[in-house]
């Protein structure tokens, strides 16, 4: 029997976006992420999108950071935080604008049910938008993840 040809072709992953909502779980996501990128030594830019409403951003930033720093070694990690009223739109313009190969995201297990539910849908739209890859963490079991080839 002879097996179809697939036309494939291979892009080295150079510029990884982790969307974050600067919880402690995503520190350790963070953390796995770094041991599975020591071979490709890609860029890391951890970014926070959210409302215009949030006025504690700059402050759970640097909270954010120092926190990572305690628990990740990478000189290769920059920060962004961004305002908008489009969540969704403002991740998929920063993934075209930074040229992410890799876009990786933490499906939460959160208390509050309005949050854990609109953090799914955002994970479960970017799976769907197919333009980038996505790797998904799951909860707080960092060793499951799942990998969302784009179309």
């Amino acid at each position: 029997m002879k097996l179809p040809k697939l036309h494939t072709s291979y892009m080295p992953i150079k510029n990884i976006v982790y969307a974050t909502d600067f919880e402690e779980e995503d520190i350790y996501a963070i953390r796995k992420l770094v041991e599975m990128d020591q071979q490709l030594k890609a860029a890391i830019k951890v970014v926070h999108i959210s409302t215009k409403d949030e006025y504690k951003g700059e402050m759970q930033l640097e909270w954010f950071k120092e926190m990572l720093n305690e628990k990740v070694t990478y000189d290769q990690i920059d920060f962004e935080l961004l305002f908008t009223e489009d969540v969704f739109e403002t991740l998929r313009m920063y993934l075209g604008d930074t040229n992410a190969d890799l876009v990786v995201m933490l499906e939460r297990e959160h208390k509050g049910i309005l949050k854990n539910v609109f953090h799914r849908d955002l994970v479960k739209k970017m799976e769907f938008y197919g333009r980038v890859p996505l790797l998904s963490f799951r909860g707080s079991n960092y060793q499951l993840f799942y990998f969302k080839q784009a179309l």
